[in-house]
């Protein structure tokens, strides 16, 4: 009976110590030589995958990889043959999960040109999807368009299309070069803007269907606005006229007005997917006004905590994945996370130039005091929100850089005009990788492909001509 007994308490205690254990570490903390530490996760992946992960030098596996440590800061490398080593100093934090995605750059890029026709100016799309490129010699004469996601290995293999004579560019805007095209975020239409002397000439073209008639949008709208810009996808143009601000229904042709300017402030008008937020001044202008626009432009005030008064410019990311709103105002900024305007997110103190949104809109780019940094939105266990700001570099107005995001929102390109070098940057400024050195044709000339396989730029080649050339990113 004792017997019976004994065991009966050896393995309720058993049961206890092991339920104990597994408290203590579903809390944050690890056991370790008979000492209770708190510890966090690194979830480790790599492009490509299979990469072999070091912390602070001592191999721990490949990639994909889970990595439970006591909480502190360590460094993390990933070396994989054919590769250059990544490496970072990532700090673990007690009972959080902290993703970790490292894209791995061949040591040895190779640099190939996909066209031969004397490219003038090119103009990519924002996912990287497509490409749009102008050619004013010889028989390919026109406007071309050339799909960017369907060469996974060899952009050159890929045919283009002509989607419109070269007459179509008023021949003044040819001789100064002075057009542009911005391609809708869902690639269905482009949109052509030429600066002549007295007016700004704009079309739009249907990428879709080529044979449709091009639209000539200052006659359909009767006016030569000042600035012109999609609005949600292709559906929409946001049009501004000096002292008003519309919105022109690209398949009904109905201009819309959505605000009227006044002396004291420009109305404001940002989308995240097919929610638009629209700043502006009260009728009285007594005091500015936050409001939400559904699909249809029905228009709903915003209450916030924020002193909308202060504020200087709203901007938010195309996707439609997650609600954010950034609000930059003289005294200081705020985030607006899944619609709690009630409790909005402070993360600085200054007053800021807010550059870029990542596609999945967790990332941007921003100036302070004339440092580049950018911001980290990060969602916590205790479904708190976070933003993690990092020093890019400083005395950003010396430098003549132009930035992207990759597409998978975990580096930024930046072109160094000054030495004529492209880099790669993991978002919070680690792992600085020269890809490319070379002249571009001209500022901004360059795109990772959609599915990052590839850089493509406008080269100057030697014959003082441009042309399309990619720089391989992976094997």
């Amino acid at each position: 009976m004792k017997r019976h007994i004994s065991i009966i308490i050896f393995v309720t205690l058993f049961i206890s110590a092991v339920s104990a254990i597994a408290i203590i570490i579903a809390k944050g903390y690890t056991i370790k030589e008979d000492e209770v530490y708190e510890s966090g996760i690194l979830d480790i992946e790599s492009t490509p995958s299979g990469g072999t992960v070091f912390v602070d030098g001592l191999a721990k596996e490949s990639t994909p990889k889970k990595i439970e440590l006591i909480t502190g800061t360590y460094e993390i490398s990933i070396i994989k043959d054919g590769y250059k080593t990544w490496k970072k100093e990532i700090t673990v934090e007690p009972a959080v999960v902290t993703e970790v995605l490292a894209t791995l750059i061949p040591t040895n890029l190779e640099v190939e040109q996909a066209t031969f026709v004397e490219v003038e100016k090119a103009f990519f799309s924002e996912d990287g999807n497509i490409a749009l490129y102008t050619v004013t010699k010889s028989s390919n004469r026109g406007i071309w368009l050339i799909p960017l996601e369907k060469s996974i290995f060899n952009l050159s293999a890929t045919k283009p299309s002509r989607i419109g004579k070269l007459d179509l560019i008023p021949e003044e805007c040819q001789d100064s070069r002075n057009y542009i095209f911005q391609i809708s975020s869902d690639n269905k239409k482009a949109l052509l803007e030429c600066e002549q002397k007295n007016s700004k000439l704009l079309k739009l073209f249907n990428l879709e269907n080529l044979e449709e008639k091009v639209l000539n949008v200052n006659e359909t709208i009767g006016f030569n606005p000042t600035s012109t810009r999609f609005g949600y996808a292709s559906s929409n143009l946001i049009i501004e006229d000096n002292d008003i601000l519309s919105s022109f229904d690209i398949n009904t042709k109905k201009l819309t007005l959505l605000s009227k300017n006044s002396d004291l402030f420009t109305s404001q008008l940002t989308y995240n997917g097919s929610t638009a937020f629209l700043l502006k001044n009260s009728y009285n202008n007594s005091k500015k006004t936050l409001h939400r626009l559904d699909e249809n432009l029905q228009a709903s005030e915003v209450k916030t905590n924020i002193d909308l008064n202060s504020i200087i410019s709203i901007i938010s990311p195309n996707s439609s994945e997650k609600s954010v709103l950034a609000l930059t105002g003289k005294t200081g900024s705020y985030l607006v996370f899944n619609n709690n305007f009630t409790d909005p997110i402070s993360f600085s103190e200054n007053q800021i130039t807010f550059l870029k949104w990542s596609r999945d809109g967790y990332h941007f780019l921003f100036i302070e005091k004339d440092s580049l940094k950018s911001g980290h939105i990060r969602e916590m266990p205790d479904k708190s929100i976070r933003i993690d700001t990092f020093l890019i570099a400083k005395n950003y107005t010396n430098l003549k850089w132009s930035i992207d995001w990759s597409q998978e929102s975990n580096q930024i390109v930046v072109e160094d005009q000054k030495k004529d070098n492209i880099y790669i940057y993991d978002f919070d400024g680690q792992n600085k990788t020269l890809i490319f050195s070379g002249e571009l044709a001209y500022p901004e000339a360059f795109k990772l492909s959609v599915n990052e396989t590839f850089l493509v730029i406008l080269l100057k080649d030697s014959k003082n001509s441009s042309n399309l050339y990619t720089v391989k990113l992976k094997i």
